[in-house]
């Protein structure tokens, strides 16, 4: 028997699995999702259906489901714009993720650690006390690591608050009553 060139991604929905995508296989190699293995018919169907906007569920006691397992759900058209417009803001906060350099992270985590190990645990109610301290304990590097490590915190802190704004700016969008709502949403939003 042929190998299967495609697999659904698979999300918990009641009783119910749910499609969340349909891949190529040799792209299904995360071992915290469940993938099932489908035939190139049904996987361009579901494709087709998706791109509709469509929701694709089918019942868990079937194991490898056939086009008569799926119960495809049309959603309406403001639902379909919600998901659109949800798609769109989720690849800003993707693209600023992708923008945090990972090294300064790392850099980050040992200066802080290195702190640590100093003894100067850093926290809301200590920090301008332990800055003052490693700024007065004349050692030049310790300096130039609270220089690397707040510059870093800065950029941490931004991040955060930008995804805390995404998160809330995403609950805004699912909410919207209507159309019109949703253009207010959208029109107020701007960039991350």
């Amino acid at each position: 028997m042929a190998k299967s060139k495609f697999k659904l991604v698979i999300g918990d929905a009641g009783a119910l699995n749910q499609v969340k995508a349909v891949i190529p296989s040799d792209l299904a190699k995360k071992k915290d999702h469940t993938y099932v293995s489908v035939a190139e018919p049904l996987a361009q169907h579901i494709m087709r259906e998706i791109d509709k906007g469509s929701i694709i569920r089918y019942p868990k006691t079937v194991g490898k489901p056939k086009q008569g397992d799926l119960v495809i759900e049309a959603l309406d058209e403001l639902a379909i714009r919600k998901n659109k417009e949800i798609a769109k803001f989720r690849q800003q906060i993707n693209k600023l993720f992708l923008s945090m350099n990972l090294m300064d992270m790392y850099d980050f985590m040992m200066i802080n650690n290195k702190f640590n190990s100093l003894g100067h645990f850093i926290h809301e109610g200590n920090k301008e006390e332990v800055y003052l301290a490693i700024i007065n304990s004349g050692d030049e590097q310790l300096v130039t690591d609270l220089e690397n490590y707040l510059t870093a915190m800065e950029e941490l802190n931004d991040i955060n608050k930008r995804y805390k704004r995404y998160r809330d700016d995403i609950h805004r969008i699912v909410d919207a009553k209507d159309d019109a709502e949703l253009d207010d949403i959208i029109n107020s939003l701007g960039n991350l």
